[in-house]
């Protein structure tokens, strides 16, 4: 969805890529060039850096040389602080989007302030319902906070993994627990509405955000 985002509606049709260079980053690297290609998108160049960098000036360097329409980044909490502001530095003007949910975390608002304003991302759209709203009143109760990122996804793992155990006659077995997930289909949970496609992955609603004046604002779900 995020590859046809940046394609159709925000009119990129070409990139550089920054990307941590670990199974998830080189997954979602992956996931973008394929799509933003297979929709006539141009991928100029792909700059890797380490998990837990605190420099990728070197990488920015080169993708620069590229003379891209824009920088498309997948990275964690810390890099992200570290990738936005030395973006910000050696590509000034230079449209970002991440293909990441760390954007939106507190941690990284805080620390970037304004230099994160339009900066584009993607992450799950956010839940609606009965389920959803009991999950967020519970857990203000008892902690006295909104939920932090990844906190309803966390509780949903854990309840959906009891599922599978219980499902399994209690054994704990790795193979019984990875079929029962692969067959969950419309589970109502804390984060939305879950299920699992057939290779393994969970298919949910997603949302592209912004940030603008220092808050997340919503310009385009996977329902448009």
């Amino acid at each position: 969805m995020f590859a046809e985002y940046v394609y159709n509606e925000a009119k990129i049709s070409n990139v550089a890529i920054l990307y941590i260079n670990n199974d998830a980053g080189v997954g979602n690297k992956d996931a973008f060039a394929n799509r933003f290609k297979e929709l006539g998108g141009t991928v100029l160049g792909e700059e890797a850096y380490p998990q837990g960098t605190r420099d990728v000036r070197s990488q920015l360097t080169k993708a620069s040389a590229l003379r891209p329409q824009a920088l498309m980044a997948v990275s964690y909490l810390e890099d992200a602080i570290v990738v936005v502001k030395q973006a910000r530095e050696l590509l000034p003007g230079m449209p970002l989007f991440f293909q990441a949910e760390a954007i939106e975390d507190p941690s990284v608002r805080e620390a970037l302030g304004s230099a994160l304003d339009g900066v584009t991302y993607i992450l799950p759209a956010k839940p609606e319902g009965k389920v959803s709203q009991q999950y967020i009143n519970a857990y203000e109760k008892r902690y006295g906070t909104e939920p932090e990122l990844f906190a309803a996804e966390s509780y949903d793992c854990i309840r959906l993994i009891a599922d599978a155990i219980r499902a399994s006659g209690g054994t704990a077995d790795a193979a019984k627990i990875r079929d029962y997930l692969y067959s969950v289909k419309g589970y109502v949970g804390a984060s939305g509405t879950i299920s699992f496609d057939s290779n393994g992955d969970v298919v949910k609603p997603m949302a592209v955000k912004r940030i603008e004046k220092g808050l997340p604002k919503t310009i385009y779900t996977s329902h448009n």
